[in-house]
């Protein structure tokens, strides 16, 4: 009987990391979310371009030209940013993306390993 339980409890502790990853590991919804926050940050910056633009139009705070076309040129290539970002992504992108975060997943915790074992070794 206790054979039994612990054989199903193992059989359900790796469905679930199938399922959701290993600990730690980058999930699907993760690489989702991350990127609706990119998304966000992302118009963030372009209403601040956009507000200083306006301050220099109005003279409240002048820009030197440098300044001025380097925050037009900013606002140009976000707004494109913004504009591709709103396009779904398809299933072997995020797969793709998964991937990638479960592997610097994998190095973050090696390298979190290695330090741990310099730091026991000193």
């Amino acid at each position: 009987m206790m054979r039994n339980t612990l054989i199903l409890l193992l059989t359900l502790v790796a469905l679930c990391l199938t399922f959701y990853g290993a600990a730690g590991d980058t999930t699907r919804e993760q690489v989702l979310e991350s990127r609706n926050r990119r998304k966000e940050q992302i118009k963030n910056l372009v209403k601040d371009a956009k507000r200083k633009l306006a301050d220099h139009d109005s003279g409240e705070k002048i820009l030197t030209d440098e300044e001025k076309d380097q925050l037009q040129r900013n606002v140009d290539l976000f707004q494109r940013k913004v504009e591709s970002m709103e396009e779904e992504l398809e299933e072997w992108e995020i797969e793709r993306l998964v991937a990638r975060g479960v592997e610097q997943d994998k190095r973050r915790r090696e390298r979190s390993r290695d330090s741990r074992r310099i730091d026991t070794e000193l």
